[in-house]
């Protein structure tokens, strides 16, 4: 199966989801930096729906999607600019 921003989308709306933050833009030194936050229930954040924010965030605090540019991995586990992450849901 091909995964696509269309999967990611599917899987940011389904209950019992945990997002594990990896990396992280950090300002301070203008690059990606490890944070580790290891898996944990999502924050859903108050973007309206339709805009850019929400958009990219999928709704989702810790989540920063780039359209086009991200490099999804089975699991799905999201690489870009911005840092990485993994959504899942529990088994």
């Amino acid at each position: 199966m091909k995964l696509t921003r269309r999967n990611l989308n599917k899987l940011a709306k389904q209950e019992n989801l945990f997002l594990n933050i990896k990396t992280a833009f950090s300002g301070m030194t203008d690059c990606c930096e490890d944070v580790k936050t290891g898996f944990e229930s999502v924050t859903y954040n108050d973007t309206k729906k339709g805009t850019y924010l929400n958009d990219v965030t999928l709704g989702i605090e810790g989540v920063w999607s780039i359209k086009g540019r991200d490099l999804l991995d089975v699991g799905i586990e999201v690489y870009n600019s911005c840092g990485s992450f993994i959504l899942a849901t529990k088994n």
